[in-house]
């Protein structure tokens, strides 16, 4: 990363590198006294990225005048508006769509089939029993699939937790950076998952495992008599919205701190209350095993909720999974490197803009 920091002049973050290059380059200097500690932060910095801290610059860096800084951050709040655009288009398909109701759905494409004697023969495999409220609601889905990341994010990108050797300060413009990548990469993998999750569901129309006492079918009239947004929902099985989202988001999380922990330097330290702190990269591995755990953990766990409560088929559960995990792949490499190696001269867990 430090090579390529005099490349791309013209760009949003080539002010950033031109003055990292330029405290570099006074940091080698200083570092020829006994009692500076900035030897060992560039050491650090130089065996792995921005090691000096998950969050950290070289010290010394000042930020962008201040016209230049502005316009940079116009330019990331505009990046992150679009890209929470894309995240509320994917997310209204079905709503707009199913507020157009339809009498018609009442009656249509219901299987059953009536014999001779009069009575009605139904579909086994979709006369589940009805589940409400279900395991996880779609309140508590969108909290921790959309919030709780969105919060970590901007925890991580606006607090320096760690540190190595001493406190060292965000600039702006690296701050600045750092908010576009992890919140757009965000807003676009889950934007990018609901669009293509909702679209195939539309476009499907496959029965919940409970669409007879979701829709409240009537085996009199044979017609269905809940209301029309519980008819609509019951044809919406393929694939799982829940399963879906809930990979998108945990998968993201997953890359997200993959690519912190892999900046983790031996002198890397977390401060902790009462002025202690604790060093992490003995358990550089855990951190990376958990990181990769808990998230997905809960995920398999909302997903396979949804065949629990009859609300879902397996194959909606498998496609859904793997839709999530496709989409958090694609928005996230879209921001930043691959998180599982450092090659190509490309540092993880640093977003595109800043190498």
């Amino acid at each position: 990363m430090m090579g390529k920091m005099e490349s791309s002049p013209n760009s949003s973050g080539g002010l950033w590198k031109r003055q990292a290059s330029s405290s570099l380059e006074e940091g080698r200097t200083n570092s020829s006294s006994p009692n500076n500690n900035d030897a060992d932060v560039e050491a650090s910095q130089g065996d792995n990225s921005s090691g000096v801290s998950l969050l950290s610059a070289p010290d010394g860096i000042v930020g962008a005048e201040d016209g230049e800084t502005q316009n940079l951050t116009w330019f990331v709040y505009g990046h992150i508006g679009l890209s929470f655009l894309l995240l509320v288009a994917g997310s209204v398909i079905v709503p707009v769509f199913a507020a157009v109701e339809k009498e018609a759905w009442r009656e249509e494409n219901i299987p059953y089939q009536k014999i001779s004697s009069g009575d009605v023969i139904l579909d086994q495999q979709l006369n589940k029993p009805l589940a409400d409220p279900p395991t996880i609601s779609s309140g508590m889905l969108i909290m921790t699939a959309i919030v709780v990341p969105l919060l970590l994010v901007l925890f991580v990108n606006h607090f320096d937790v760690l540190a190595s050797c001493r406190r060292i300060q965000l600039i702006k413009i690296q701050q600045l950076h750092e908010l576009r990548a992890g919140v757009s990469a965000l807003f676009v993998s889950i934007g990018l998952s609901e669009a293509i999750t909702q679209t195939l569901k539309l476009y499907v129309r496959r029965h919940r495992p409970n669409f007879y006492a979701l829709c409240g079918f009537d085996p009199v009239s044979l017609k269905c008599t809940a209301k029309l947004s519980r008819i609509h929902e019951a044809s919406l099985s393929f694939p799982s919205g829940h399963s879906s989202l809930s990979f998108c988001g945990m998968t993201f999380l997953v890359y997200f701190f993959l690519g912190r922990v892999a900046l983790l330097a031996p002198n890397t330290t977390m401060a902790l209350p009462g002025g202690r702190s604790i060093k992490l990269y003995p358990y550089k591995a855990l951190l990376g095993v958990m990181a990769q755990l808990l998230p997905w953990s809960y995920s398999v766990f909302v997903a396979t909720s949804r065949i629990a409560d009859n609300w879902h088929h397996p194959s909606d559960i498998l496609a859904g999974t793997l839709l999530g995990i496709t989409a958090a792949t694609i928005g996230y490499r879209a921001f930043y490197p691959s998180p599982s190696t450092s090659s190509g001269g490309a540092k993880a867990g640093i977003p595109l803009s800043l190498q």
